[in-house]
């Protein structure tokens, strides 16, 4: 009896759960609501469903963390975001420099590291692309 209870409650509870896709719009809606502790909360249920998260899920997700005043998460996040390319574009740098979102986060050291470090990244990569050019 206690088998079949403990497998009916597994199906049941396993029918309420909500795709990453779902969780991940309902983000993107609290994001753009500005309910940025409520969109952390769904970044958070979505990332521990999926395995490849991509780099602007990182990003948004990290918005939301900095704005609910969770700065450890929102490194933590840009920093895996760096790690899968975040930066290798000059849009991308100037839009953690000068997006709202970030602002909370723009005397953290940890973040103004990350920059610094996307912005040598760059640099490099554009320095290789012009000689490449006059070669």
């Amino acid at each position: 009896m206690k088998i079949l209870l403990l497998s009916c409650l597994v199906c049941f509870s396993g029918a309420f759960s909500q795709s990453y896709e779902a969780i991940m719009k309902e983000a993107s809606t609290n994001l753009k609501a500005k309910e940025y502790c409520a969109a952390l909360s769904n970044f958070k249920e979505a990332f521990a469903l999926q395995t490849e998260i991509g780099i602007y899920d990182y990003v948004s997700a990290a918005s939301a963390a900095a704005n609910c005043n969770d700065t450890e998460t929102a490194i933590e996040w840009l920093k895996k975001g760096y790690k899968l390319g975040l930066g290798k574009k000059r849009d991308e740098v100037t839009f953690l420099q000068t997006n709202e979102r970030f602002k909370n986060l723009s005397l953290n050291v940890e973040f103004k590291q990350l920059l610094s470090a996307m912005e040598n990244k760059l640099a490099q990569t554009e320095k290789l692309k012009k000689q490449e050019k006059e070669h």
